[in-house]
């Protein structure tokens, strides 16, 4: 008889599993639907900036047309709105490209393999001259240790990050960045030290966020997504990406991946 009772189902128990499950596939629905609607929004958002670009460079072109073709007939003050034109219109097709990257890197499909950051690296100086000296201190601990990744995504990821240490320094002071890896256990983190101006500790997370701006424009250029697209691109290889840093005194922004092999 007492063996009996305690094979009997207990009724609270199965209650709980019916309600666990059922709150299991509300997650899992609900994850899907919140990643299908993130997806549609980059799509849309791509669809959108891509469109922009077309008329946005008609107008550059027709502003620069009238400015050079009709400059002994169109009066100094409407020269410089004309300019003012061009301006803006270059800005904002700059910001367009950036949202365009953000997209890809969101949506690309990513190819995870073994890769060389010493290549990484090369390949990014040989693009960027304003990267090299004698306009920059480059300073790297080669070799850097390999590590699994997408190689378009690191190689943005990366760009950026270098492109940033170089821009937020103050106009009187020489850029000098420096470049190494250490091994984590079985992950590589990969650091990248400036000597900028530097970021406060309450504005470290800001940075990460989509167009958040922590200087004026006029004094240093950008769109306020350049970090964000470093940040999705990190996320997408799965890894990790952080900033140590003090206003005034530089920053050290680090991204952390598998160990490679090659």
């Amino acid at each position: 008889m007492q063996k009996e009772m305690s094979q009997r189902p207990d009724p609270e128990r199965a209650e709980l599993i019916r309600a666990k499950a059922d709150l299991e596939r509300t997650v899992a629905r609900q994850s899907r639907e919140l990643q299908e609607a993130v997806e549609q929004l980059e799509s849309f958002a791509y669809s959108i900036a891509h469109d922009m670009r077309a008329p946005l460079r008609t107008m550059h072109q027709y502003a620069e047309i009238v400015a050079r073709d009709f400059a002994n007939q169109v009066p100094p003050e409407a020269l410089s709105y004309l300019e003012k034109i061009m301006g803006a219109a270059e800005k904002l097709d700059s910001h367009i490209r950036e949202v365009l990257v953000y997209t890809r890197v969101s949506q690309g499909r990513l190819e995870m393999q073994p890769i060389s950051l010493d290549r990484i690296l090369s390949e990014i100086l040989l693009m960027a001259p304003h990267l090299n000296s004698p306009a920059v201190e480059l300073t790297a601990r080669l070799p850097l240790h390999p590590v699994i990744g997408d190689h378009t995504a690191l190689t943005q990821g990366f760009s950026n990050l270098l492109a940033n240490a170089v821009k937020f320094v103050p106009a009187e002071r020489k850029p000098k960045i420096e470049v190494w890896t250490e091994l984590r256990g079985e992950n590589v983190r990969i650091y990248i030290k400036d000597n900028g101006i530097g970021i406060a500790a309450n504005d470290q997370e800001r940075i990460f966020k989509l167009f958040e701006r922590l200087q004026p424009e006029s004094t240093y250029e950008g769109s306020g997504i350049g970090l964000t697209i470093v940040r999705r691109a990190v996320e997408r290889m799965n890894g990790k990406l952080g900033v140590e840093s003090e206003e005034g005194k530089g920053s050290t922004f680090w991204i952390e991946l598998r160990k490679g092999e090659l």
